[in-house]
């Protein structure tokens, strides 16, 4: 198991951009059932990732660091509903029969999905996840690792 938020979170990351360019690579490749498929995991695997996020480490990271805690915690929150919002502008992809309606449902959005989720992501990795490495105690940390880890691991089976 992981030792710190930045490298637990950051793997989920990793699989959140793999999904993602496989979508890509669906539409590319003019595979309507992959890209139904990888959506509809990629969807999912967001909304887990940012429930693990605000729901354990955000809300420990609130405790220990209050200074600039509730500002990074807010951003990050904003960035959750943003992406939520484009998950959802997203998902006709699910019930597009052809290449051209994907590729439109793609182009279509006020920004590139791939940018908001780098974006969000580099500031995650960058920022956010060191801070509350060096805010929360060790113990207590190890504690957030392993529920997080378990439902990671639960909610991807």
């Amino acid at each position: 198991m992981e030792q710190s938020i930045t490298l637990l979170m950051s793997a989920d990351h990793q699989l959140l951009d793999e999904l993602w360019h496989q979508c890509l690579e669906g539409i590319e490749h003019f595979d309507v059932q992959r890209v139904r498929d990888r959506f509809n995991r990629l969807a999912h695997a967001w909304q887990r990732h940012m429930r693990v996020e605000e729901e354990i480490f955000f809300a420990a990271y609130s405790e220990h660091e209050r200074s600039g805690a509730a500002a990074l915690i807010a951003d990050a929150r904003a960035e959750h509903r943003e992406i939520a919002a484009m998950l959802e502008r997203l998902s006709p992809l699910m019930t597009a029969r052809d290449h051209s309606t994907m590729t439109v449902i793609v182009a279509s959005q006020p920004c590139s999905p791939t940018t908001v989720f780098q974006s969000h992501q580099v500031k995650e990795q960058d920022v956010l996840y060191p801070m509350m490495d060096r805010a929360i105690a060790h113990d207590e940390k190890l504690k957030l690792l392993e529920q997080a880890h378990e439902r990671l691991a639960l909610e991807r089976s």
